[in-house]
């Protein structure tokens, strides 16, 4: 069995200050791989072990395809073949990697990755991944909890994120009003950047406080895990161009002891060391997945599906040429239709697939032929 700590039955909010509960080793080492920087790469604690090796497959797969929107090396010793960038092309769209590792044991990884971020404008970022150390399956806020904790939780975010927006929204509408005390200490120029700031977060207040409850509710929320403190977080209220006058950032609400034990499944109390083991959510999307386009192996990562529309894009590479192609495409009468990226004036090939339980079944749609398709972890 494996060793808890002995403060595990009490308050887990107070186990930031200690080591998570379960004391067993990682089947997984997290070793560093030069790129912009430094990328994380995992590998199996022992190289024999052939179920540490595919999870350590699927885990790097999954933050490269996220992060680089390219495939993992194969060893370590690779490195990363990325496409060379010339003089005319800009910075590159993610440079100054670093990551921590937040949490390694024998149930979970979780390690936050820091670097910049360029498209239209460039700014630093953070990114926390968090993976079933036994499977290398990705693990997101909504696997902890059982659909009614989901939704309680998620209540609780609006509650506590409403009213941290308000009282800013309070805080700088005083600050721009030039009657009160902390508005007569300002500039003009300080008084019309407060209530410019107070109207961008009154429009976003919505955003923040409504609980979707025809989706997941916690989906959009990012999944922090550090020693045995759980985090949700979800990106800040202003665009590039009002991030000067967003004086709150993005969302990070810690989860003590009264917010997760009475909500938590059975697989996120052994996640969090603090049952047996026990089955996880049973689904391919926001997996790195493995299968066949008739008989060429291919390696599959599908995004998680959002809102009413059922809108999905994902990426996927042939084993043999390792070139990653975009998705995107509609559910429709239950059943996936993705249409590949193609060079423009070329037809584009269609993926059309079915889910049942962790699997995907259709096929492959292009150039005159009807292929096979499948895939699964």
């Amino acid at each position: 069995m494996p060793t808890r700590h002995p403060l595990c039955s009490l308050l887990i909010s107070t186990l930031l200050l200690f080591p998570p509960c379960v004391a067993a080793q990682s089947p997984l080492q997290v070793k560093s791989l030069p790129h912009q920087g430094t990328m994380p790469y995992v590998e199996p604690a022992d190289a024999k072990a052939a179920g540490a090796a595919r999870a350590a497959l699927r885990i790097n797969h999954a933050m490269y395809l996220d992060l680089l929107e390219l495939p993992a090396p194969a060893r370590r010793q690779d490195g990363l073949k990325a496409k060379k960038r010339g003089d005319n092309d800009g910075p590159a769209p993610i440079s100054d990697i670093s990551f921590v590792v937040d949490r390694s044991d024998q149930r979970l990884l979780a390690l936050s990755i820091t670097a910049e971020g360029c498209g239209a404008y460039c700014e630093g970022f953070t990114r926390s991944f968090v993976f079933d150390a036994g499977s290398g399956r990705q693990v997101r806020a909504g696997d902890l909890f059982t659909p009614a904790g989901a939704e309680a939780v998620a209540v609780l975010l609006a509650r506590q994120r409403g009213a941290r927006i308000k009282a800013e929204i309070a805080k700088l509408n005083a600050a721009g009003n030039p009657q009160t005390k902390a508005g007569k200490a300002k500039t003009d120029d300080e008084r019309e950047s407060s209530l410019e700031a107070a109207t961008m977060f009154e429009g976003c207040l919505p955003l923040y406080t409504e609980v979707v409850r025809d989706e997941a509710p916690l989906d959009r929320d990012e999944l922090r895990i550090k020693g045995a403190g759980v985090m949700l977080v979800r990106g800040r209220c202003s665009n590039h161009a009002m991030q000067a006058l967003d004086s709150i950032g993005e969302f990070r609400n810690a989860l003590g002891e009264n917010e997760l034990s009475p909500h938590l499944n059975a697989y996120g109390k052994y996640l969090l060391g603090a049952g047996p083991a026990a089955p996880a959510p049973v689904s391919p999307f926001g997996q790195v997945v493995f299968g066949k386009v008739g008989t060429a192996p291919v390696t599959l990562m599908l995004r998680v599906p959002y809102g009413a529309d059922q809108n999905l894009g994902g990426l996927y590479f042939y084993d043999r040429f390792r070139s990653p192609i975009s998705l995107f495409g509609p559910r429709k009468d239950g059943t996936w239709e993705l249409i590949e990226e193609a060079p423009e004036g070329k037809a584009a090939p269609v993926i059309r697939f079915s889910v049942i339980g962790e699997r995907i079944s259709g096929e492959w749609i292009g150039a005159g032929k009807r292929l096979p398709f499948e895939a699964g972890p």
